[in-house]
C-alpha cells in the first residue's frame, strides 16, 4: 500500500501542531485570568498592581499573536474553539474574586505551568530549529514576566493589604 506524500505531510503537521495547540490554549487562558486580575483591581486601591497587570496582559497578547503566527506560517491550524480548552489546558482558574496577593500566586503559578509545558515541548530531538526557536524566545519571556510577579510577591509590595499576622511567601 502506498500513502501520498501528501498525506504523510498533513499527518506530520498534525501531530506537531498538537503541543503548540495545547501551548496556545494555556497562554490565551493566561492572557484572559491576567486580563480578568486587571479588570478586579480598583484604580485607586491598587494603581500601581493595575499598571503592571496591564503590562503583563500586552505582552501576553502580542506573544499570542507570535505563536499564532508562527503556526499559519508552518502550515498549523490554531484551535479556534473555546470549548476545547477545558479539556486540554495545563491550568485553570477558579472562579471566585481573589484577593491581590492570591491573584499574583495564580499568575505565577500559571507561568510556571506554561514552562513546563514549554519545557516538555522542547525535549524531543526532532523539533524543528523555527519551533525550537519560538520555544526558546516563549521561555525567556515567560521567565522574564514570572521574575517581575514573583518580584511583586517577595519585596512586600501588597503587605499592607494584608490581614494582621499573615506574610508573603
Amino acid at each position: 500500500m502506498t500513502i501520498k506524500t501528501d498525506t504523510l505531510s498533513r499527518r506530520s503537521r498534525t501531530s506537531s501542531s498538537r503541543p503548540l495547540n495545547e501551548l496556545l490554549i494555556d497562554e490565551y487562558l493566561l492572557y484572559t485570568e491576567t486580563r480578568i486580575c486587571h479588570w478586579h483591581l480598583e484604580d485607586q486601591q491598587e494603581p500601581g498592581l493595575r499598571n503592571f497587570l496591564q503590562l503583563q496582559y500586552e505582552a501576553l497578547d502580542m506573544l499570542l499573536d507570535r505563536v499564532t503566527v508562527y503556526m499559519r506560517t508552518e502550515g498549523h491550524k490554531p484551535m479556534l474553539r473555546l470549548r476545547a480548552f477545558q479539556h486540554i489546558s495545563a491550568f485553570l482558574a477558579d472562579d471566585t474574586v481573589p484577593t491581590p496577593l492570591t491573584m499574583l500566586k495564580d499568575l505565577t503559578q500559571a507561568h510556571d505551568a506554561i514552562l513546563q509545558r514549554l519545557q516538555k515541548i522542547s525535549r524531543p530531538q526532532s523539533t524543528p530549529a523555527g519551533t525550537a526557536i519560538l520555544l526558546q524566545e516563549l521561555t525567556t519571556q515567560h521567565k522574564q514576566m514570572l521574575c517581575l510577579l514573583k518580584a511583586h510577591l517577595t519585596l512586600g509590595i501588597l503587605q499592607a493589604h494584608l490581614p494582621p499576622g499573615q506574610a508573603t511567601h
